[in-house]
Formats: C-alpha cells, structure tokens, sequence
C-alpha cells in the first residue's frame, strides 16, 4: 500500500485533530481513503521537511517514501525513487520495540528466527482492527477505513466522511479510537481534552435546540 502512496494522497490534513486524511489506489477499482494518527502525521512532517532541507523540490507526484539518496547530489535529491515493498517490509521487521512481535531467543544451534502466526506487516492492519473495534468504533467504519469493507451492504450503507471521522449519537467515528491506536502519551490527554471539547459543543447545541423549542412554547 505505502508503496503507491505519493505526497499529494496526503493533500487533505485535518488540522483540528492533527491528522491527514489519505487517499489509498488512487484512480483504480480498489480506492479508498483512511485516516491516521497525530503521531503518524508529526513523523510524516519531519519526514518531508528533512527531504526539503536536502533540497528535494517536493512535488505532488512525489513518493511519499523514496530510497535513500545522496543529500549533496541535487540531482539525485530531485529525481527520488519510491521505496519498494521489500524495503518497507524489513523495516517494520526490524522495529521489535513497537510490539508489533515479540522479540525471538535464538538458541546456537539454531540462528534463524522461526516463522510465527503473525505476519509483521500484516499484525499492523490487524491491531487497527482490534484495537478500534475495542474502542467502540463501528465494525462497519472500521472495515471501510481499512479498505476490506464489501458486499450488499456496503452497497447500501454509505457513511460520509463526517461519519466515518467523527461519529454519531449512535456510532462512534475515528477519532474516538484514536487514543487506542497512540503510543505517547502526550498526543494521548491531547487527544482526550480535544473529545471533551467536542462532546462539549454537541450538549450546548442540544441546549440551545431545547431553549428555542421552549420560546416558541410560549
């Protein structure tokens, strides 16, 4: 996925919640769009202001990842490379700190990890699946956001974008799941005082609903 992903699928930032709306198989059959997180969105931002400190003229075509480059070659630094899928793949591999397997013990007689249940790439979709649909989050909203969400009644059911990012009374959207989906704490209370706001402004536009029905009562 992140392989055909370019700077301009990341042209939608929701800046009242810190996050970027992303555009996934852009102008095929498959496409779709998600959301990610606060963190995600400060990595992706260093990330591109790094390269453009390097003097890569970042476009919109541009590979949102892209190999790595010689940074006193301004040629090179302009004509960037999408990373390939193998690549991004070892790296998460590589990232045993973020839980997403559990560091193997190598015995001396046998120096090769064995393969596990649980694909590394593939153990990120599946956290985001579980820990959103914990979280209280529509099944159906999780399955849209990843991209899985088929069948007759995805045919019928066509939850907004308003939806799928903030809820209803009776579904709860994306960002209410956010916190279980965050590592740092920081973004997490964040996060939390930014719900309150929200739940907040709803009960006083339910009160202001209530006081007018009331004059016009009288």
């Amino acid at each position: 996925m992140w392989t055909c992903i370019n700077i301009r699928d990341l042209m939608w930032p929701i800046d009242k919640y810190d996050i970027y709306k992303i555009t996934v198989y852009r102008k095929s059959k498959s496409q779709y769009f998600s959301f990610c997180t606060p963190e995600t969105r400060k990595e992706i931002d260093a990330y591109l202001e790094w390269r453009n400190r390097m003097g890569e003229r970042l476009k919109p075509e541009s590979p949102l990842f892209r190999k790595e480059f010689d940074t006193q070659d301004i040629i090179q630094a302009n004509n960037p490379r999408p990373l390939s899928t193998g690549a991004i793949r070892w790296n998460i591999f590589r990232l045993e700190k973020s839980g997403v397997r559990i560091p193997q013990k190598l015995a001396e007689q046998n120096m090769l990890p064995k393969r596990t249940e649980l694909m590394a790439c593939h153990a990120l979709r599946k956290r985001l699946d579980t820990e959103a649909t914990k979280a209280g989050m529509n099944p159906l909203y999780v399955e849209i956001i990843e991209g899985h969400a088929s069948g007759l009644k995805h045919k019928y059911f066509r939850p907004s974008e308003s939806d799928l990012l903030e809820g209803n009374d009776k579904m709860l959207g994306y960002i209410y799941v956010i916190d279980a989906l965050t590592i740092n704490e920081e973004n997490r209370l964040r996060r939390e005082n930014q719900i309150l706001q929200i739940n907040k402004d709803k009960l006083e536009a339910r009160l202001d609903k209530l006081e007018e029905m009331y004059r016009s009562l009288l």
